[in-house]
């Protein structure tokens, strides 16, 4: 297993926040890999923005290998680009998508300690809901359906660039082998854990 990243090396989180996004792209980073993290929402808007004007998306970073929280959160304008996984796949040819994973009703609980209510609440005025357990069902009609459009694209002939990565049994040998350099699991960090709730 090779140590040093290849040229042109791109890999794409698409996977909700809440699923270890920070600790990915630091586990990564922490083994050679050039990583970006949220960027205070502008991964999200240069994926938008790009898609819609049919220029590449994130071209602003050409020495990125690795993308991750690739979301904006605005009650105005809320953009969720990892669910953009097509149009990254298309202007990246070769590319690998890391789907990270979690139980689902962990992953709500999280959700909603982010920022002590704040996340929810937000959600909450996008989507008009009158309380937080109706965003709390929108959330997991959402988690279902985005795992089943990710596993549905990425068949086939693509299955080989779509690791699924459960935060909660992590299989380091595994990623090791999808992302082709030789990864140490005793820098596994444990970035943005929400108290009592779980992992950013």
């Amino acid at each position: 297993m090779q140590h040093v990243i290849p040229s042109g090396t791109k890999i794409f989180q698409i996977g909700f926040n809440k699923c270890a996004t920070r600790s990915i792209s630091v586990f990564l980073r922490r083994h050679g890999f050039k990583t970006l993290d949220w960027a205070h929402g502008d991964l999200a808007v240069s994926i938008r923005d790009a898609v819609a004007a049919g220029r590449k998306p994130l071209a602003e970073w050409p020495d990125v290998n690795v993308f991750s929280d690739m979301e904006r959160i605005q009650v105005r304008d809320p953009i969720e680009g990892y669910k953009y996984f097509r149009d990254l796949d298309a202007a990246y040819p070769g590319a690998k998508f890391i789907l990270n994973t979690r139980n689902m009703e962990a992953w709500i609980k999280s959700r909603h300690a982010h920022g002590d209510g704040g996340y929810t609440e937000a959600y909450r005025k996008i989507l008009g809901a009158p309380d937080a357990k109706s965003v709390f069902d929108h959330w997991r009609r959402d988690w279902l359906r985005h795992h089943l459009d990710v596993l549905d694209y990425f068949s086939a002939d693509r299955r080989d660039r779509l690791f699924i990565w459960n935060i909660e049994a992590p299989d380091f040998a595994a990623l090791e082998r999808f992302v082709g350099v030789a990864l140490d699991p005793a820098k596994w960090p444990h970035q943005g854990r929400t108290a009592r709730a779980g992992s950013a």
